[in-house]
């Protein structure tokens, strides 16, 4: 939240923000307070009468985990995975299969998955930057948020198999290790703190797994 031109008189403002700006011209003669997660940023020429009253909140994790619209938002995501995984098993069966067997080549994957995350889309950019090139380049952005988002379900099937084993081929336990590595998953990015960078890392894992599946072909 930017404040540059507010003024504000006989008035006991709370603001509440993640991140909270005071501009110049900002001038409060009354009391304000301001919740927040960091330290407000008040330029010098803010003027206020009393001094900003400043209170840092921290991320309560237990009000999330005992919130049940949590856990429901957490059955959507993983329905949401599985299902999309469902697609990839209908209309791409053996690149599904190569990208998530190309997983257990663990550097290669993570390499390529860094490669791939960070230089396509600066290169998709650039390309968008002339005429002949921008369907290109807005092309290849679509494709990268797809890869993004079906990275996670790429480990998901290899995590169900390492869980499992191998056993039978077939459309059938293919969705059941599916289902079963995509809860996992879910699990682990419920964790705080931790689970958000372990996720990051299954993105660029999966990510990898995919480029060597489709270099693989070509």
């Amino acid at each position: 939240t930017e404040i540059y031109t507010l003024s504000l008189h006989d008035a006991l403002p709370i603001f509440r923000a993640g991140h909270l700006k005071f501009g110049p011209h900002a001038d409060i003669a009354g009391t304000a307070a301001y919740h927040g997660r960091t330290q407000a940023n008040v330029d010098g020429g803010a003027k206020f009468a009393d001094p900003l009253k400043t209170t840092i909140i921290s991320e309560d994790f237990s009000n999330r985990y005992s919130s049940l619209g949590y856990y429901w938002h957490q059955v959507l995501r993983w329905a949401a995975a599985f299902v999309f995984g469902l697609v990839m098993l209908l209309l791409a069966p053996t690149f599904f299969f190569d990208a998530s067997n190309a997983l257990n080549r663990y550097a290669p994957s993570f390499g390529f998955g860094v490669l791939f995350l960070f230089a396509v889309p600066i290169a998709a950019v650039l390309i968008c930057f002339t005429i002949v090139g921008l369907g290109v380049g807005i092309s290849t952005i679509m494709i990268w948020l797809i890869a993004m988002y079906a990275a996670h379900v790429i480990v998901g099937r290899w995590v169900g198999e390492k869980i499992l084993g191998a056993g039978e081929p077939g459309m059938g336990p293919a969705l059941g290790r599916l289902a079963l590595g995509l809860v996992v998953l879910r699990l682990i990015s419920m964790l705080p703190y931790v689970g958000g960078w372990v996720m990051f890392g299954v993105v660029v894992w999966g990510i990898g797994g995919m480029v060597l599946a489709v270099s693989r072909r070509l």
